[in-house]
């Protein structure tokens, strides 16, 4: 990571390159020379959270938090900042220093953080309500939801993490016991000034003639994407296309369902989502047994399976046709369902509603609405959307 820091009195100036930007960080420099105890225990925990107490640590918290709100930061991205920081101040620190100061920060932040330790190592974890894979996860004992490993954001995630944690103590030093909870959900893109922007031709066949849709692509999206957690179906398909993307993509297919009637506008978009793109399980093209992309992944990754499509398919019908659609799971497959009238075919049954199942994935592109895939029990569903 690359920082610049400037003087200012007992203040110091960092600029911290997150993602596509550069941010400063202002922050009171007695902050970086807090004396950490060599043991790793609870009493530790309250001298060195206590002793950062007693610096002007609202300098540097009111910095993260205004960079955090003007650019539209969720809590994971929040986190991210955080770390970055962190890092930039004080990179001499061993890894529990910086763990601890993490820590801090999100306790004044307002979340609820919890430390987990053993002689020679701290586990920073923070409760949540929302389901995450692929990283350290385990459930909360006197209350619903999980506490989640968030240490190292930048470590490689886990196909089936769990803390291992028999041998390891609880920090019961909670300053924010009822605080609020950490969200990993992304219900708005960042405001990223300088963000990467792409080009790509996507190419597909609809009734044998080739189309071809130019889109751009946040690609600084894509890297935030890239390192992001693994959350559920339902939480990947509701984040959005960015600006760009959702422009340039938007007003190239309304061109075309604007001049067919639902049914015929439903099956050019299963067209555009089953060929723009190759099929390919995420094992053979990522090397990663559970992958789901959100719609801009989607669009900008060559390869793509059954969820990653259901949710770009999702997201086309909803905002080019304003047709109720839901996205199902059966086992081993994941598709979308919409409701026309009539529904055709075995409709599933979702708050007293018909929905037809239409199948984005393919990768052969002959479904019709209504046409189930090959091998798929149409009693053996689970409706994903709220």
């Amino acid at each position: 990571m690359h920082c610049t820091v400037s003087f200012a009195g007992d203040k110091k100036s960092v600029e911290v390159k997150f993602y596509s930007e550069t941010v400063e960080i202002r922050y009171d420099v007695a902050m970086t020379s807090i004396p950490l105890d060599k043991e790793i225990s609870e009493k530790s925990f309250k001298k060195f959270y206590y002793n950062i107490d007693n610096t002007q640590y609202i300098v540097l918290l009111g910095s993260l938090i205004h960079y955090k709100e003007t650019h539209k930061l969720n809590d994971w991205l929040y986190y991210l900042l955080i770390n970055r920081t962190t890092e930039a101040i004080m990179p001499e620190k061993n890894d529990t220093y910086k763990t601890l100061f993490n820590w801090y920060l999100l306790h004044k932040s307002g979340y609820r953080a919890q430390l987990n330790y053993v002689a020679d190592k701290v586990i920073l974890s923070v409760y949540t309500v929302d389901e995450v894979y692929d990283i350290p996860v385990r459930d909360c004992i006197n209350d619903t939801g999980f506490f989640v490993d968030i240490t190292d954001p930048n470590k490689p995630q886990k196909d089936e993490g769990e803390f291992e944690l028999s041998s390891y103590k609880v920090d019961y030093f909670n300053i924010n016991f009822s605080g609020k909870s950490f969200s990993f959900q992304m219900r708005e893109i960042p405001i990223l000034n300088n963000p990467e922007i792409v080009d790509k031709r996507l190419t597909f066949l609809h009734d044998n003639e080739e189309h071809n849709i130019d889109v751009k692509i946040n690609k600084t999206l894509i890297y935030i994407m890239y390192g992001y957690p693994e959350l559920t179906i339902r939480e990947h398909a509701n984040i959005p296309l960015s600006v760009h993307a959702k422009s340039s993509l938007l007003s190239a297919l309304s061109k075309e369902v604007k001049v067919r009637n639902n049914y015929e506008a439903i099956r050019y978009l299963l067209s555009f989502t089953r060929s723009a793109r190759k099929y390919k399980p995420d094992m053979q093209a990522y090397k990663r047994k559970n992958l789901t992309f959100s719609a801009e992944e989607t669009l900008y990754y060559e390869y793509s399976d059954c969820e990653d499509r259901s949710i770009l398919f999702h997201y086309l019908v909803k905002e080019l046709l304003g047709i109720d659609v839901v996205l199902v799971d059966y086992p081993d497959h994941a598709t979308t369902a919409i409701e026309l009238k009539p529904s055709l075919g075995k409709p599933i049954i979702h708050k007293n509603k018909k929905y037809t199942i239409c199948d984005p994935t393919g990768p052969s592109n002959h479904l019709k609405p209504g046409q189930y895939p090959k091998g798929i029990n149409p009693s053996e569903y689970k409706v994903l959307t709220k």
